[in-house]
């Protein structure tokens, strides 16, 4: 199930909540879907944040020009929004 933070951003999150997190970033012009596969596997262990990044999927368009620093602004957003102090990051 897709979920949303307050400044749009789309996201998933699966396994024991207590685990160690993984967030899974997919790479430009994709979207949170090219983890179907993989994510759920990752759960057993671990847990698995995926997301769209700002301008794809479901996640709203930036607010202006897009720019590398939104994407790491989102990306930090989004750990806080989840209350997650550190996250293994896996991507392309």
């Amino acid at each position: 199930m897709t979920l949303r933070t307050p400044d749009g951003s789309a996201y998933a999150v699966l396994g024991p909540e207590q685990a160690p997190a993984v967030v899974l970033i997919h790479g430009l012009g994709l979207n949170q879907a090219v983890w179907q596969w993989m994510a759920p596997s990752l759960a057993d262990r671990f847990r698995v944040v995926t997301y769209d990044l700002t301008g794809h999927g479901a996640s709203a368009p930036p607010k202006g020009p897009p720019a590398l620093k939104d994407l790491s602004l989102q990306l930090s957003s989004l750990l806080d929004h989840l209350r997650m102090d550190r996250a293994a990051l896996v991507g392309f």
